[in-house]
């Protein structure tokens, strides 16, 4: 919630976000316009772009690591992760 609006030196990020689902329907004897296939087409195109941005920001583990994602998650007591805070 913005309570004191955009404050100089604010950072604002604008993510696109292309839902994950077909909203085409090509039946087999049907004849496909080449303008809805290109939108496709493009929908898969920027829905890829999202996924590779995201990815390009997460944390990996190399595949021959010992360490599983759940061990990532759920740090034990011990372990000191490192915390991102935010303050004004």
């Amino acid at each position: 919630m913005i309570s004191n609006g955009i404050q100089p030196g604010d950072q604002i990020y604008l993510l696109r976000s292309v839902p994950l689902i077909q909203q085409s329907d090509y039946n087999n004897q049907g004849r496909a316009r080449p303008d809805q296939v290109e939108n496709d087409f493009d929908l898969q195109m920027m829905a890829m772009q999202d996924l590779a941005e995201r990815q390009s920001r997460a944390l990996t583990l190399d595949v021959s690591s010992d360490v599983s994602g759940r061990e990532c998650h759920s740090p034990s007591p011990r372990t000191l992760m490192p915390v991102l805070s935010i303050s004004r």
